[in-house]
């Protein structure tokens, strides 16, 4: 149990210990109850191979206004820094052609400049990095660009050694697991999914598995962004003189 203190009509649970103690009186030491921080990894695979892209989410209970993330790795004494392979955005940590060095358990806890200035230290979250694709399946992008536009074609081909008919296209996006090629923009033809007309719902990992889900192919990103045009003005600054 943990003492209240209640100020202007509301109830601030406070985390406690006794400092002091007589007959007519005690004494505590009181802090706020620090919010809880809770880590995700985006896809959960429970081991990805090397040169994929793993994401690490960072969440704060009661919103993430105000919240800048700490990442540590095997070690809560030092937070990791952004590197050329590990790039830090908001409230992720993402890994980009993750090698066998960048597997271990990692953590991450919120700082900010109000009070609480300090959230939680997460629980840990294992990323396990093999060393050997087993090419069961491999799944591929054509065209091969990882980003493309809104309206724009894309297909993704999932080549199997052996039956790919009991094969499904998965897809993780906003922290959720769903079919990938199941809306009207999306259609299957064998082993291959067509999506044409392109929407921002379609960003995200993509990959394909077996109906038993034991086996899968390699993840791809897709980012699908609005289009953005680049002009040129030319302009001609020769003086003009009348009568010339």
């Amino acid at each position: 149990m943990y003492p209240q203190s209640r100020c202007n009509g509301s109830t601030l649970k406070l985390k406690g210990t006794l400092t002091h103690r007589d007959p007519n009186s005690f004494i505590f030491s009181v802090s706020p109850e620090l919010p809880q921080t809770t880590l995700t990894l985006e896809p959960p695979f429970p081991e990805i191979f090397t040169g994929e892209t793993v994401t690490l989410r960072c969440g704060v209970e009661g919103g993430s206004a105000g919240w800048k993330y700490l990442w540590y790795k095997d070690s809560e004494d030092t937070p990791v820094l952004q590197t050329a392979g590990c790039s830090i955005t908001g409230d992720s940590y993402t890994i980009t052609a993750a090698a066998v060095s960048d597997q271990g358990q990692y953590c991450c806890r919120g700082q900010r400049k109000s009070r609480p200035r300090s959230s939680q230290l997460s629980d840990p979250v294992t990323v396990t990095v093999s060393g050997e694709f087993i090419n069961t399946a491999v799944l591929t992008l054509q065209p091969a660009w990882s980003q493309i536009f809104i309206g724009e074609t894309v297909t993704l081909s999932c080549e199997v050694e052996g039956d790919s008919a009991d094969w499904r296209f998965k897809q993780y996006r906003d922290g959720r697991e769903e079919a990938g090629c199941s809306d009207q923009y999306r259609r299957r033809y064998g082993d291959s999914c067509t999506i044409s007309k392109a929407r921002y719902h379609h960003s995200g990992v993509s990959w394909c598995e077996s109906a038993s889900g034991q086996e899968r192919s390699n993840a791809v990103n897709l980012t699908v962004s609005s289009k953005s045009f680049t002009f040129i003005v030319i302009i001609d600054n020769c003086d003009r003189v009348a009568g010339r």
